[in-house]
């Protein structure tokens, strides 16, 4: 499984029901906890979710799992090792983001995110972010390149930008497109 999972779509898609079943999946894994952070109007992955925060706590949230990696990765290198093997007491850490793209407006979570999804996979801490679109002026272009080189999930029609973004991925087969995106998806790129 990737460290990584990116799903771009538009709104009303089906991003925040494929974080549910992300989260889903991992609750029958007794090695793996899922953090959540997610709107306040929404509250739909917290029924879900071992920890969840909406965007007021985000911060929080992300320094908490930044803490934890920290943490981890000392006690990698005290134990001469370059992972962190799962464990019950030591989990595994899934941590989902509903609508990243309003939330990395914001400069530190940007930040955070970026060193978490630089340092997660040996931590074992992955995430999984659910974004409307990947345009620069949201995005640090550093962080949607990690995000894009990871597991991909197209819902929806992204727009011309997105879509653009996306071609490649989409073209070589190494992308998840849903069947309600294809017909936007090939007039966007042709047959």
């Amino acid at each position: 499984m990737a460290h990584t999972h990116l799903l771009v779509g538009t709104t009303g898609s089906g991003k925040t029901y494929t974080l549910q079943q992300l989260a889903a999946r991992a609750a029958t894994d007794p090695t793996t906890t899922v953090w959540a952070i997610e709107p306040a109007h929404h509250a739909t992955l917290t029924a879900t979710a071992d920890r969840c925060a909406d965007f007021d706590g985000a911060e929080q949230m992300l320094d908490q799992v930044l803490d934890l990696a920290r943490r981890r990765a000392a006690a990698c290198v005290a134990a001469g090792s370059t992972a962190h093997t799962p464990a019950e007491e030591q989990p595994r850490v899934l941590l989902l983001i509903d609508e990243a793209d309003n939330l990395l407006r914001r400069p530190r979570v940007a930040e955070q995110l970026q060193e978490l999804v630089v340092t997660g996979r040996a931590l074992a801490i992955e995430t999984a972010v659910a974004a409307n679109h990947l345009r620069l002026d949201v995005w640090p272009l550093g962080l949607r390149d990690q995000l894009l080189a990871g597991d991909l999930t197209v819902h929806g029609a992204p727009d011309r930008c997105t879509a653009d973004l996306l071609r490649e991925r989409i073209a070589d087969g190494s992308a998840t497109v849903l069947p309600h995106a294809v017909r936007t998806l090939t007039a966007h790129f042709g047959d």
